[in-house]
């Protein structure tokens, strides 16, 4: 029986052991602390969201005792400390695991298992942790329901079972401040922008909180307001804490101000937002640098403008007058956040001139206040000059003694600084009253009076005004003056054909007019008739007639003349070509020798009359000592030669012959020209023997008197051979006093061989033999005698009222040794008003002795036999049209 009740009685305490943590309204024990029962209690004080922990002292000195059982409650009312009620809210047993030792690194190889009423205290929010000193219960992320009375108790093996009571307040944190504006904007960073001198309403708003919180602001870490009001949703029931603030006329000053608003209900329960003010502000200064640069019409230039104090920086614009300019303009990105900086690059022109050119400053996030600063601008530039005639005149109406007037007109910055200077044709043009050149005060009108034929061409006027330019002149655009004048021959003068019997030669008669649409005529005159030559034997082209022209008989040699007209009328002064029988050429004159040195020297001649034919001219040098045969020979187009390789004071003589194709003419004269080449000079040999004294004992004055001796001797060796050579020079032939005379070149006349056989030309080979040149001319014809049967001429032309016209006469009588024979007549005067050619002139033949004709006339050849003729002009005579004609 006493087996059976021992067994009953340790099966009931199992149970009741069992049931013990499944009791929740089971009473436990008072809380002891190390051992000792009592009423304290612990309090610790969390906030929420925090980790909580609750010690329970599980240590134990005992050997061999161990915790078995390890209880933590809930109380549910804190009133009845001693005989607290509450739910079971974690448990840890090791009574039936001996092995496991709660608290000891033992207890590793053995795992633990506890219990958590997750009901009341959720899931994964609570543990013990042993390794704590003491151990204690961790409760995370607390909340307000968390808060209340704890109880720990331990139970040992041996040892007296503990208990601890802990009570936890959990502190409920205000919620985050919220910041908003007077529109009802919630504000997170800044709030603004704001304008300088504007009002700043702002309101902070904290929700819950337990305690209540206080809500202050700061601005820059300085407390600015406490004022604040508290009340309750009237929905949720939550607390809610407000603290409105207003910043009065804020300032450049409060710019990034910093603004925080802090709610605090414990130590270390703070919740602060801070936000920054935002602000505009409109420019304060706008400045334009270099703008007092010195401006050029095409030269760069450029300003830099700044616009200060504005936020945002303030955006720059560049105007000229009322037009917005959007060219070439560079604004850098702003440093500092205030400063704008606009560039504006301008290559001025003309244009620009007293335009205003203006800088814009503006903030585009204020709309009022515009910062400008403007200048005129002044632009250089060289002078524009255009040149046109006088209102009062045309273009068009321009002839031949009307007046003109050009206007220059300038435009210019700065002013011209000198007269306007005029050129016509690229020649400047200079004030002459009498030849009827007249410009006023300033240059700028030039008038010309009675204008001639020579007036026409361009015209251009210049000027300076110092801005730098190609040549720092300008010249305007030339005006072309076109002056209308009846023709005129080209060139002026009579013109000598020499021409052989049976040869054609082509005449050219060329004359300037204006305007150019000429129609041409020719006459012929000798000393029986003037006969109109047919317009078939003629050609015309433009300004220029070509009549091809063959003399057959003595009688065809005479004068032709050419005649034109044009709208303003026919020519004053017909072309005058005086047809002659080619003959040889005249010496050349007025032979002059330079450049001489010891092996050379230059020796130029004056042409004589060239017989009617092109010449050519040959040079001999001979040795005046040895007179052999000649050092130098040389042919040119030309009477100057340079003569090289020469002996050192030798002298020689020059002949320069001319030669045609009819004849080797005359030398300069019989002598020739002398020169005598200069002595090399020799360095001098000092001789040793004599000693330094020597040479200064010799007297200066026989160095005086044989210097002068010497010069006097040189001087008149100088005038001695000046002397004989002006007197070796043949005077010349032809005077060209009061008159004009033209000479036929190769490009004058045009010969065909069509009549002739090869011995009709001489060739322009020279040698040292004068050939003689026999003419295909009947010997029984009279030179000037008979009517000619030229088949190129028709109707004579009988002058009004009996006109006096050239005529060819013979010649009456003549010294030994040669005769002359003249041609005169009125008709033939150049240059007298309204002449046709030569008046009171003659040709003047010179005969070889021995060839006169009987009575002294001519003989009866060829005049090419003439050893040389002239033609000499005096005093003019009348108008070839009028007075009364002449016949010898």
């Amino acid at each position: 029986m006493m087996r059976r009740y021992l067994l009953h009685t340790l099966f009931l305490f199992c149970v009741w052991c069992e049931a013990v943590p499944d009791l929740p309204d089971q009473n436990l024990p008072m809380v002891f602390n190390y051992g000792v029962t009592g009423n304290k209690v612990d309090e610790l004080t969390y906030q929420n969201g925090d980790t909580a922990l609750l010690p329970c002292d599980i240590s134990n000195q005992n050997p061999g005792d161990r915790v078995t059982l390890l209880l933590w409650y809930k109380e549910d009312s804190v009133g009845n400390l001693g005989a607290g009620k509450g739910s079971p809210i974690y448990r840890i047993d090791a009574r039936t695991n001996k092995d496991l030792v709660i608290g000891s690194q033992k207890s590793g190889r053995v795992q633990i298992l506890d219990w958590v009423n997750e009901e009341v205290m959720g899931r994964n929010r609570v543990s013990f942790d042993t390794q704590l000193s003491p151990a204690s219960l961790k409760i995370r992320n607390v909340s307000e329901e968390d808060a209340g009375l704890y109880r720990c108790r331990v139970d040992f093996t041996t040892s007296q079972t503990r208990t601890k009571r802990i009570l936890l307040k959990v502190i409920t944190r205000p919620g985050r401040p919220h910041i908003f504006d007077d529109t009802g904007t919630v504000r997170d960073i800044f709030a603004g922008p704001y304008l300088e001198g504007n009002n700043v309403h702002l309101s902070c708003r904290v929700v819950g909180g337990k305690p209540p919180p206080r809500v202050v602001w700061y601005k820059n870490h300085q407390i600015i307001s406490e004022q604040f009001i508290q009340d309750r949703d009237e929905n949720s029931g939550q607390l809610i804490t407000y603290n409105n603030l207003t910043l009065h006329s804020v300032s450049r000053a409060d710019l990034h101000s910093n603004i925080t608003c802090e709610a605090t209900n414990y130590n270390n329960s703070i919740q602060t937002k801070t936000i920054s003010l935002d602000m505009n502000f409109l420019p304060l200064k706008i400045e334009v640098l270099n703008k007092e640069t010195e401006l050029r019409v095409g030269e760069k230039r450029s300003f830099k403008c700044e616009a200060y104090g504005s936020r945002p920086p303030a955006e720059i614009t560049w105007w000229l007058d009322n037009q917005k300019l959007d060219g070439d303009i560079y604004s850098p990105a702003p440093v500092d956040g205030t400063t704008s900086t606009s560039i504006y690059t301008i290559r001025p022109t003309e244009a620009h001139s007293n335009r205003t050119l203006t800088c814009r400053a503006e903030n585009k996030m204020i709309k009022q206040g515009i910062l400008k600063e403007s200048w005129v601008l002044d632009i250089l530039y060289p002078p524009r000059l255009s040149l046109k005639l006088s209102s009062m005149l045309e273009q068009g109406e321009v002839s031949e003694g009307s007046g003109v007037i050009f206007v220059c007109n300038i435009r210019s910055n700065p002013a011209i600084t000198r007269m306007v200077e005029w050129y016509h044709n690229d020649k400047l043009l200079k004030q002459n009253k009498n030849a009827g050149i007249l410009m006023t005060s300033n240059g700028e009108n030039l008038v010309l009076q009675d204008v001639k034929k020579e007036a026409n061409g361009n015209y251009t006027c210049s000027a300076t005004n110092g801005v730098p330019t190609v040549g720092h002149v300008v010249r305007s655009e030339p005006f072309h003056l076109d002056v209308k004048y009846h023709p005129v021959c080209v060139p002026e003068g009579v013109k000598v054909y020499g021409v052989a019997k049976e040869e054609n030669v082509r005449i050219q008669c060329q004359v300037a007019a204006n305007p150019a649409n000429i129609s041409f005529r020719w006459t012929f005159n000798n000393s029986a008739e003037i006969k109109h030559v047919s317009h078939d034997k003629f050609t015309s082209n433009g300004t220029v007639s070509f009549f091809h022209y063959k003399p057959e008989r003595e009688l065809d040699y005479g004068t032709l003349m050419c005649w034109s007209r044009n709208s303003v009328g026919e020519q004053s002064k017909p072309c005058v070509f005086h047809i002659i029988a080619a003959g040889k050429p005249d010496p050349v004159k007025n032979c002059s020798i330079s450049n001489v040195t010891s092996s050379s020297f230059q020796v130029s001649c004056v042409p004589g009359f060239n017989g009617g034919l092109p010449q050519n001219f040959t040079v001999q040098v001979v040795n005046n000592e040895s007179i052999d045969a000649p050092v130098h020979k040389e042919t040119s187009d030309k009477p100057v030669f340079t003569v090289h390789n020469l002996n050192e004071s030798t002298e020689y003589r020059v002949y320069i012959t001319p030669v045609n194709m009819k004849g080797l003419g005359q030398p300069q004269s019989q002598q020739g020209t002398t020169v005598r080449t200069y002595a090399e000079a020799k360095p001098v040999i000092e001789n040793p023997e004599k000693s330094p004294e020597n040479r200064e004992n010799i007297d200066p004055l026989l160095i005086m008197i044989f210097g002068g001796a010497s010069g006097i001797l040189l001087v008149i060796i100088s005038i001695l051979l000046a002397l004989k050579i002006r007197c070796s020079q043949k005077p010349p032939q032809i005077s060209h006093d009061n008159g004009k005379m033209a000479v036929t070149t190769i490009t004058d006349v045009e010969f065909h061989d069509d009549h002739h056989g090869p011995s009709d030309r001489m060739p322009l080979a020279m040698d040292n033999s004068h050939n003689k040149l026999h003419a295909d001319m009947d010997p029984d014809t009279s030179f000037m005698s008979g009517k000619s049967a030229n088949t190129y001429l028709d109707d004579t032309f009988d002058g009004p009222n009996g006109s006096n016209l050239p005529s060819l006469e013979r010649p009456r009588g003549g010294r030994h040794g040669s005769q002359q024979m003249s041609m005169s007549g009125s008709g033939l005067g150049v240059g007298s008003p309204g002449g046709g050619g030569f008046d009171n002139s003659n040709i003047s033949c010179v005969y070889p002795p021995g060839m006169e004709g009987v009575g002294g006339g001519p003989p009866p050849h060829h005049p090419s036999q003439y050893q040389y003729c002239t033609m000499r002009k005096h005093n003019p005579l009348p108008h070839l049209i009028g007075g009364s004609r002449k016949d010898t």
